[in-house]
């Protein structure tokens, strides 16, 4: 069954929510069903990068931009934290920091407190620097070298000084790019350049792909320029319109000239449902909340029989840690961060209702994962939805508004979280009366933010910032902005619950009228 969840009503965020079904096989799309995949025993992933020389890189960096909180005597988190000037967002970084650390004997930890380990002075010492970025090749050459040249503005970053989105445009240290240079990550594109190629001469026409979570497109580029350009038509996904617009640059002149599309994390626009042969996510399923609605989402773009193919890391690799780490605030201080291992790789997949699911490991740290969309999947269209709904209740029952869900949120319970529904129903509001124009200055001055933020036309104050194209990381460039160039600080769970210039506005005032009451100006 597909959930499909009902909003109706100018002024209400959510009446009802149903489950549709579609009785009947759909056609499978001609011939994607002969798509290859791989088998346990066929190598695809056969190169693994240097990971105790990659660690050795990271955990100098890492000593040199907290050594100034290290003393002569152990000492508590807390303490280490207030020596550094740390900000209270990068508290749980800095206890996964203190643990791996101590795991590779350059701390010691005893009743909470840390201090100098065995390897601390070799560590520290610039020759063990140099000898190790003389021994690193290639890309992991030009990532120690990276990391040295921005270690001050990590630094920064750490002292809340600087946005840490500023890593996810580095062209070295991005995540997307770190994972993308990795060895076995190439021998897997490689891999799927070879299946598309072959798809693509058996069928007689190009094979539809969408990249799910592309980011800036670093993997899309480097898959398109293994095929033809006849063999492929690829479009572009994701949530945050500054970064298509980066992948836009970097594929300006690639011959395949791919579509891109901004996509929420939780629906997918009728038009791009069940339309791709093959959906690729490089690393992009752990981004999800829960990975299940990643897999869920890839399913809704795939046509029957199509086929999803996911890269993802068993663990966090050691340069992650002063990356997607300090991106992400420590992961909560869990050293495994959102990594699965193939077992649970495998129930992701399942629970997003995929079939013939492989995970596939070979002599590396990276999974690739393979599963298919069902055969006789149900197609939902809103229209179809509608006509029936139609027919079966009474006018003032009928819905203004459909939004499908590639699933219905669940509470801890097993049960539908409607709070959660009603969420998702506010981010894809349109809003009719979107149009009506700000009406003070701070609610002007936030449809100039938000216009320049998302490069769009904001309507009017009643106009819903997810709906504009804005996702949690645009959110958190917005917020930077408040803070930045008016020093108010707005929680992100504000933009989530209530996201029009409106609610954001009033939020705003009223945080400027306690500054005002305190005679801070």
């Amino acid at each position: 069954a597909v959930a499909t969840t009902i909003g109706t009503g100018t002024n209400r965020k959510l009446a009802a929510t149903v489950t549709v079904a579609r009785q009947g096989a759909v056609v499978v799309t001609d011939g994607i069903a002969a798509l290859d995949l791989p088998h346990d025993d066929q190598p695809v992933i056969t190169a693994a990068t240097d990971g105790e020389l990659e660690a050795t890189i990271v955990e100098s960096r890492i000593t040199a931009l907290i050594a100034k909180g290290i003393g002569s005597q152990p000492a508590t988190p807390d303490d280490i934290a207030a020596a550094l000037g740390l900000d209270d967002n990068f508290r749980d970084l800095l206890r996964l920091w203190l643990d791996w650390l101590t795991e590779r004997a350059v701390l010691t930890a005893r009743s909470g407190r840390y201090g100098v380990g065995e390897r601390w002075g070799e560590v520290c010492d610039p020759r063990t620097w140099l000898a190790t970025t003389a021994a690193a090749d290639g890309p992991l050459h030009a990532v120690a070298l990276r990391l040295a040249a921005v270690e001050h503005e990590i630094a920064e970053i750490l002292r809340g000084e600087r946005s840490p989105l500023m890593l996810l445009e580095d062209p070295v240290l991005s995540p997307e790019a770190l994972v993308a240079m990795q060895p076995d990550t190439e021998a897997a594109i490689d891999w799927v350049a070879r299946t598309i190629t072959k798809l693509a001469a058996a069928l007689g026409r190009p094979i539809r792909i969408a990249d799910l979570g592309c980011r800036t497109g670093v993997a899309a580029q480097r898959l398109l320029a293994r095929v033809d350009g006849d063999q492929v038509e690829a479009t572009l996904l994701d949530t945050s319109p500054r970064l298509l617009e980066l992948a836009a640059a970097r594929l300006d002149h690639a011959p395949h000239a791919p579509q891109l599309r901004t996509v929420t994390d939780t629906s997918v626009p009728p038009d791009l449902r069940h339309a791709f042969d093959v959906v690729m996510m490089t690393g992009a399923l752990h981004r999800y909340g829960d990975p299940v609605d990643g897999a869920a989402q890839a399913g809704e773009l795939l046509a029957p029989r199509g086929v999803l193919i996911g890269l993802e890391h068993r663990e966090l690799a050691p340069v992650a840690l002063l990356t997607a780490a300090v991106l992400e605030r420590g992961f909560g201080g869990s050293r495994r961060g959102p990594m699965l291992d193939a077992e649970g790789w495998t129930e992701v997949l399942a629970a997003a209702q995929l079939q013939e699911i492989g995970v596939h490991e070979q002599d590396s740290a990276l999974l690739l994962l393979t599963a298919r969309s069902a055969a006789d999947r149900p197609v939902v269209r809103e229209d179809e939805v509608l006509a029936d709904l139609r027919r079966e209740l009474p006018a003032h029952m009928v819905p203004e508004r459909l939004v499908a869900l590639s699933r219905l949120p669940l509470s801890a319970n097993g049960k539908v979280d409607r709070a959660r529904v009603a969420e998702l129903l506010a981010r894809t509001d349109d809003g009719e009366d979107a149009s009506e124009p700000p009406r003070t200055d701070i609610e002007r001055l936030i449809t100039q933010l938000w216009g320049e933020l998302l490069s769009v036309t904001v309507p009017g104050r009643l106009a819903n910032f997810f709906a504009l194209g804005g996702d949690s990381l645009t959110a958190t460039q917005f917020a930077e902005a408040l803070l930045g160039r008016y020093g108010v600080t707005l929680p992100l769970r504000q933009m989530f619950a209530e996201p029009t210039v409106a609610a954001v506005a009033d939020a705003v005032a009223a945080q400027l009228d306690e500054s005002t009451e305190e005679g801070v100006l």
